[in-house]
């Protein structure tokens, strides 16, 4: 639609806002302006996994002296994950069952 559409020596001017003249700009990784800036290192390498030390240090305080930690642990997962299953009743899944 042409109501929409610019002339063409508008489309190549920059918008005041864009380029340098932003204060936001000299901190930006993706300039306006269309040059790259240089992206900073990551010293420190992003694991997904859990710390050993870390670990062991929280099984001692969660479990305190116990014997094997890891089978307290498996434990009170499968309790937790037991409690979590809501097992229907005889009379509810005769209500589901029937349509009177």
């Amino acid at each position: 639609p042409k109501a929409y559409s610019y002339p063409a020596p508008m489309c190549r001017h920059k918008s005041p806002l864009s380029g340098m003249d932003s204060d936001l700009e000299a901190f930006s990784h993706n300039p306006a302006d269309g040059s790259f800036a240089a992206m900073p290192r990551q010293t420190a390498a992003k694991t997904n996994y859990l710390n050993p030390r870390f670990l062991s240090v929280y099984i001692s305080l969660l479990v305190g002296e116990q014997s094997n930690a890891y089978r307290i642990l498996l434990r009170y997962d499968r309790k937790s994950r037991h409690r979590r299953i809501k097992k229907q009743r005889r009379y509810e899944r005769l209500a589901a069952t029937s349509q009177f």
